[in-house]
């Protein structure tokens, strides 16, 4: 769709972890006018979420976004189990009703529901693009390019945003490198990828690999979205899949230092040293593979605070450590440029 104006749907839930597909978008994207959120309403994103660091106004409701000029609806929030807030259907109908299109990232496919198959062809339900089936076939494992894959240590923790911003550093140097989204949010940002949470359990690993071979070819690095968390009982099957299907040689640890529970599922983070262990044993069976460097996801903190942990953690773990939203990627990017 040329010339998207989007307006972002997360009512109520704005300064959630649950609208981390708002943030996302927010942040990556250029053609965002608005967000629809009654709870924040006259705010401005910059202010409500430094990180995302854009002007984008908050308004109330869906009118107000139209009068600022959207043609797109995203529903911005991504709750655990993909579902759809219900009193979220009537602003969708209206917006439908109005002509705007309505980007639809949920695991609900909003084009095949009753009320509102009279609309199905101005409905775009994101994780079901593309879905792919292919067993995996260990080609990835052979490959003598370098994959990248991000591993958190729970899930919105930051791996996509490591990999996005890592992937953007090295194309800024003129290093051939890929973005392989495996998310609803990766995929809108970027207009391609897969959801791995849409695939088969028997095709996770094969979808990937299937990326990875393609991407490869002209580049020298793939960095892999990773999803949820291996030690996460609730998403650790997503985690394991992209693992063995990518097959990559380095990998990076993305952890939220601000947190102390896993979300959603209330059980201690294990530690790092037990968490990367369990990493690297892992992926060393498709292909030599070691955790290169820790990414940083530190929301609120400020800069002199994380610099701090940033030192403590490097003296700790004895590899690099970075803050992709707070001090960039550059220094771990300078390690990556000798895997060319």
């Amino acid at each position: 769709m040329d010339g998207k104006r989007i307006g972002i749907l997360t009512e109520g839930e704005l300064l959630t972890l649950k609208a981390k597909m708002a943030h996302g978008v927010m942040r990556y994207r250029k053609d965002v006018e608005a967000v629809i959120d009654k709870s924040c309403s006259g705010g401005n994103v910059r202010k409500l979420l430094p990180y995302v660091n854009k002007n984008i106004p908050v308004v109330a409701d869906l009118q107000e976004a139209i009068e600022l000029g959207i043609n797109e609806l995203l529903i911005g929030v991504a709750p655990p189990g993909g579902g759809l807030p219900p009193q979220w259907m009537n602003i969708i109908e209206e917006a439908l009703a109005s002509g705007i299109r309505v980007a639809n990232g949920l695991h609900i496919r909003l084009a095949e529901e009753e009320r509102f198959k009279k609309y199905k062809n101005n409905i775009f339900d994101i994780r079901y693009s593309y879905v792919p089936k292919e067993v995996a076939h260990g080609r990835a494992a052979k490959l003598k390019k370098n994959v990248i894959l991000t591993v958190g240590s729970d899930c919105a923790s930051g791996k996509m945003t490591t990999a996005l911003e890592l992937h953007q550093c090295c194309k800024k140097r003129g290093m051939k490198s890929d973005f392989i989204p495996t998310g609803q949010t990766g995929m809108y940002i970027m207009d391609n990828g897969f959801a791995i949470d849409t695939v088969l359990s028997d095709f996770m690993a094969g979808a990937i690999e299937d990326f990875v071979c393609e991407a490869a070819i002209r580049n020298d690095f793939v960095f892999v979205e990773g999803q949820g968390s291996l030690i996460h009982p609730a998403y650790s099957g997503v985690s394991l899949g992209l693992m063995h299907g990518s097959a990559p040689n380095i990998i990076v640890f993305a952890h939220d230092i601000t947190r102390e529970r896993l979300a959603y599922f209330d059980k201690a983070i294990p530690t790092l040293e037990e968490q990367i262990e369990i990493t690297e044993r892992l992926a060393g069976y498709q292909r030599s593979c070691k955790v290169l460097g820790i990414s940083l996801f530190a929301a609120g903190m400020e800069r002199n605070a994380v610099e701090e942990v940033i030192c403590e953690m490097e003296c700790k773990y004895g590899i690099p450590v970075f803050a992709p939203l707070v001090t960039g990627c550059d220094r771990f990017v300078d390690i990556l440029e000798d895997y060319r």
